[in-house]
C-alpha cells in the first residue's frame, strides 16, 4: 500500500505552503518491501507529482510535463501517458 499525503496552510506574511509525505514500501506479487525509491518528482518550483503505485512507470507517466505547462496541461499529459502505458501494456499480454 502506498502512502501519500500532502496539506496546504498559511507561513509567515500568509504565504501559502503546501507538504507533502510519502512512504518508501514497495508492494509486489512476492511482499512488500522498504525501497529508496522516491515516490514523488518536482515537476517545476511550484508542482510535484506525487504516484501511488508501480514507481518503475514514474518517469513514463511525467515523461512530457514541462515547467511551462500548467496544471490542467500536465494532469492531461499524465493521463494522457496513463492510457499508452496501460495500452502497452494489455497489448503485450497477450
Amino acid at each position: 500500500m502506498t502512502i501519500c499525503i500532502a496539506a496546504v496552510g498559511q507561513g509567515p506574511n500568509n504565504k501559502e505552503l503546501i507538504v507533502f509525505a510519502t512512504d518508501h514500501m514497495i508492494s509486489h506479487p512476492m511482499g512488500q518491501f522498504e525501497m529508496t525509491l522516491q515516490k514523488y518528482k518536482m515537476i517545476n518550483d511550484n508542482t510535484a507529482a506525487m504516484l501511488a503505485g508501480d514507481p518503475l512507470i514514474f518517469d513514463t507517466l511525467i515523461k512530457d510535463c514541462t515547467e511551462d505547462d500548467h496544471f490542467d496541461g500536465m494532469a492531461q499529459k499524465i493521463q494522457t501517458a496513463s492510457m499508452e502505458s496501460r495500452t502497452k501494456l494489455f497489448r503485450n499480454s497477450f
